[in-house]
């Protein structure tokens, strides 16, 4: 798979002409930066610039074709047969495009050493940079291959805009020589650095596996393995202040954004009730309740956000002296925003249940609220000002926040009572249309245990869709 892709790639017009670009840019600096005195600024914004641009949109874009066209000319099938697992296929696309980025990374390398010569410019410093820049221009590719197996346009549409702004602030960042002064010294400093690159391996992981995840074979199992490997890194992220000097909230928003995109895609996979996904969780019985929260599906998804938000709040009432700069307000904004995410679920469920792109309509929903909920906020802001406590009648967790981040010291009783109903609500409909998924996930657990294999897999899960959708 990497060979092939390889090959493919390097062949195409985008990588041809954006590494002869990025070669004739790189020149034309150095050549400048010879009749400049002691380097210049606007020389070194033209470099960061291209280079930044180069590894942080033409690289990371071309991975959103990736599983894609595979879907489109329907040549899924084919691969599999070559026995290459979903996760493979996922990798190998995004390793393909990371070797091009190498190339691009490895091109750039002599260009730094001569702007080197010409002074003002820290080697070492603008090595790591372009190395910190190899590294999330790996981590945006992973996110635009995971995203790739998405066939509707307005996903990828949806990820692209947030991928273009993302990178936009980088690039401007980078444009300005990132102003800042990196102490290679200071411990913190590698700590810090560590930190980043344990979040970005486990990102990269978690997005091709989403991937993965949605062009894999029903019987596969990959939700589990997410799931899992989420709650352990939110939990070092959270004793990392325990047992170091590192500030708390960082770390708390780190963990509750890790979960945040956790909880997405588990409220947006597609119900997969099988003995053979079944079976393992039956084997070691202290454990087989954990069927209900680790197994694919939308229903177990609801369980799994829940308590994700016990495993928080545990944590943080047990560890409360190293989280008291974690204040209220940072809290009222995570379940806030908690809220949000569990919200678009509650008009699936009741004015779409039968949806089968339900990561789509996620989407889709999520837009309109989030847009309808800034409109309305622009509004009453202006008339009635962001202080009013009209904000609370309008049942919106994005209405919320906005006030929230508007007015920072002011959190009422009724702000904290509302969204409380607010979440109970969000979660109250979705969890009754799942009770019926949870008794066939009962039914063909009792099946399993008296060892009646006289049902195939496929008729169970027709059996479990027809209830479903009556």
């Amino acid at each position: 798979m990497l060979v092939k892709e390889l090959r493919q790639g390097m062949r195409t017009h985008l990588f041809s002409v954006s590494f002869i670009l990025l070669q004739g840019v790189m020149v034309l600096t150095v050549l400048l930066g010879t009749a400049a005195e002691h380097g210049s600024d606007s020389l070194h914004g033209v470099f960061w610039f291209f280079v930044s641009t180069t590894m942080l949109i033409v690289m990371p874009i071309r991975g959103f074709s990736a599983l894609a066209n595979e879907v489109r000319l329907n040549t899924m099938d084919l691969i599999m047969l070559t026995r290459l697992s979903a996760w493979r296929i996922a990798l190998g696309k995004w390793a393909a495009l990371l070797v091009q980025t190498l190339l691009f990374f490895t091109a750039i390398l002599p260009y730094v050493v001569m702007r080197y010569f010409f002074g003002g410019v820290n080697l070492l410093e603008e090595i790591f940079l372009i190395f910190s820049l190899f590294v999330l221009s790996a981590v945006l590719t992973a996110v635009t291959v995971g995203m790739s197996a998405f066939r509707g346009i307005l996903i990828r549409g949806a990820v692209a805009v947030v991928l273009m702004i993302t990178t936009f602030s980088l690039i401007t960042g980078a444009s300005n020589g990132w102003g800042v002064d990196l102490d290679f010294t200071d411990p913190d400093f590698w700590w810090g650095t560590l930190a980043m690159l344990i979040t970005s391996v486990y990102a990269i992981y978690f997005f091709l596996d989403m991937g993965a995840s949605r062009i894999a074979p029903a019987a596969e199992n990959h939700s589990t393995r997410k799931r899992l490997i989420a709650w352990a890194f939110v939990i070092v992220a959270l004793l990392i202040p325990v047992f170091s000097s590192a500030d708390s909230e960082p770390m708390f928003v780190m963990a509750f954004v890790v979960m945040a995109v956790v909880w997405v895609d588990a409220l947006t996979e597609q119900p997969v009730i099988l003995p053979s996904i079944l079976a393992p969780f039956l084997r070691f019985k202290p454990v087989s309740f954990s069927r209900f929260f680790l197994t694919p599906g939308w229903h177990t998804g609801l369980l799994y956000f829940l308590l994700s938000w016990v495993i928080l709040g545990v944590f943080l009432m047990v560890h409360k002296p190293f989280y008291r700069g974690t204040d209220s307000e940072l809290l009222m904004a995570c379940i806030n925003l908690g809220t949000a995410i569990i919200f678009p679920l509650l008009f699936i469920q009741t004015f779409l249940p039968r949806t089968t792109n339900l990561f789509g309509m996620y989407v889709l929903v999520q837009c309109i609220i989030i847009v309808t909920g800034f409109f309305l906020s622009s509004v009453i802001g202006e008339i009635a000002g962001y202080g009013n406590d009209v904000f609370f009648y309008i049942p919106l967790p994005f209405v919320y926040f906005v006030h929230l981040m508007e007015n920072p010291d002011d959190v009422p009783a009724l702000a904290v009572f509302l969204t409380a109903v607010m979440l109970a609500g969000s979660l109250f409909l979705p969890l009754l249309r799942a009770l019926p998924l949870f008794r066939s996930m009962s039914q063909v657990s009792n099946q399993i245990r008296h060892g009646d294999a006289s049902v195939p897999e496929g008729q169970i899960m027709n059996k479990i869709i027809s209830r479903d959708e009556s």
